[in-house]
Formats: structure tokens, C-alpha cells, sequence
């Protein structure tokens, strides 16, 4: 029973696989989540990261990270 997923996003030159380089961008509870850039962003890459969290508020593990480049 996940309540909702917190998003983490980081934006570099290259792709990262650790979460704790990751910002937090928010909770969300529906699908689709926007995300907006910066125009100063384009052409940079930004890996997201994901959590479950429960009605209790625990976090569930970490998910794969999904990187592409940023098109703003």
C-alpha cells in the first residue's frame, strides 16, 4: 500500500547511478509527473531516481536510475 513516490532527479554533463547525488524534486500521488528545466540545462543529462513511500512514511529501496539528456 504506497501512498506515493518521491522523485530525486540530478543534472550533470554525464549519467550518475548513485541516488545520493540525486536533489529531491517532490512527493507525487498521480501519473504523469512534469518536470521542468532550466533553459541553461539543455543538452545536459538528468538521472532520475525513485521511492515508494508507505502510510507509515518508510521508504521502500531505491529504483534503477533512468538517465537521458535534456532537451529544454
Amino acid at each position: 500500500g504506497a501512498l506515493q513516490l518521491q522523485l530525486f532527479v540530478f543534472i550533470g554533463t554525464e549519467p550518475t547511478t548513485n541516488a545520493d547525488e540525486a536533489e529531491y524534486y517532490g512527493a507525487f500521488t498521480k501519473n504523469p509527473i512534469p518536470v521542468a528545466f532550466d533553459q541553461a540545462d539543455d543538452g545536459k543529462v538528468a538521472s532520475y531516481f525513485a521511492r515508494w513511500v508507505s502510510r507509515k512514511g518508510d521508504v521502500g529501496p531505491w529504483s534503477e536510475a533512468v538517465s537521458m539528456r535534456i532537451a529544454a
